[in-house]
């Protein structure tokens, strides 16, 4: 047993952490040093034991034998959703039903493996998915408060969209004006949109994962597609860019906006995020304006 205070992980150093919890020792011994050629890897074979781990030496990945003496795997995923949410739990589960695989992702796990096992190269496979969601959900919530210091509704639920990823997404959807996030290469090309709103798709006509396969030169009108390079060289001049341009709907027909774009980095990722207004009613106002008296 590690003694209190001491690093239980081993293998790669700096690596990702993994802890593996199962009563198996053949089984416990076999995933530790399988995954230690990847991974930083601590084991423990009771839930008992794998608490002061999970509490003091936090892991990005917990393998979870369901079946334990004791304080059971569920019960310990019960803990761990509640306590640290940040963690990635894979299920190892003996009995091969759908109800228990369901009740493990019902209660939060994000995967589940059956015994006997399959090859490690598999197990590894899934732990690295387990990591990169991980990874991607840190990344979302900071390009939440991106959005949220760009828009003021988004901005007044910071506290509450951290709290969870459905939350987020909800408080996301629920902005009344259009966002688009879009990558950009260093070259300042525009790749497909990563992230768009509700209010994105239902005025473009599209669902989420149509828009999700576009570029903002397929939504723009095409006179203004033009003006997007010299746009791109002035948000690299400038931290935040205020215009207006014509979006086009699945339909065809054109749909003037006012746009706030301006550049934000994520990682080392960096992304164009644009806020864009229907201003429809506001143009057809103005033509409709009877002229000044002469």
């Amino acid at each position: 047993m590690t003694q209190p205070g001491a690093d239980p992980y081993r293998g790669v150093v700096g690596a990702s952490r993994v802890l593996v919890v199962d009563d198996e020792p053949v089984m416990l011994d076999t995933l530790v040093l399988a995954l230690a050629g990847e991974f930083a890897v601590a084991g423990a074979a009771t839930a008992e034991e794998a608490l002061p781990i999970l509490r003091d030496h936090s892991p990005e990945v917990l393998l979870l034998d369901k079946n334990l003496p004791g304080m059971s795997g569920l019960e310990l995923l019960r803990i761990v959703r509640r306590d640290w949410p940040h963690i990635e739990v894979i299920i190892i589960t003996a009995y091969a039903s759908l109800e228990s695989a369901v009740e493990a992702l019902r209660l939060g796990a994000c995967d589940y493996l059956i015994k006997p096992l399959p090859h490690i190269s598999v197990v590894e496979e899934k732990v690295r998915w387990a990591r990169e969601r991980r990874r991607l959900l840190h990344e979302r919530y900071e390009m939440a408060n991106q959005l949220l210091s760009a828009n003021e509704e988004l901005r007044q639920a910071l506290e509450l969209a951290k709290r969870s990823e459905a939350l987020y997404r909800g408080l996301f959807d629920a902005v009344s004006d259009m966002v688009f996030v879009n990558p950009i290469s260093p070259e300042r090309a525009v790749g497909c949109f990563v992230e768009v709103n509700r209010a994105a798709c239902e005025t473009l006509g599209y669902s989420r994962e149509e828009l999700l396969q576009k570029t903002v030169l397929d939504v723009l009108a095409p006179r203004e597609a033009a003006a997007l390079p010299g746009m791109m060289e002035l948000l690299a001049r400038e931290p935040k860019v205020l215009y207006e341009t014509e979006v086009v709907t699945r339909n065809g027909q054109g749909v003037p906006v006012e746009v706030h774009s301006h550049l934000v980095e994520i990682g080392s990722q960096r992304l164009l995020l644009s806020v864009a207004r229907n201003i429809r009613d506001h143009v057809l106002v103005e033509i409709e304006r009877p002229g000044e008296p002469g």
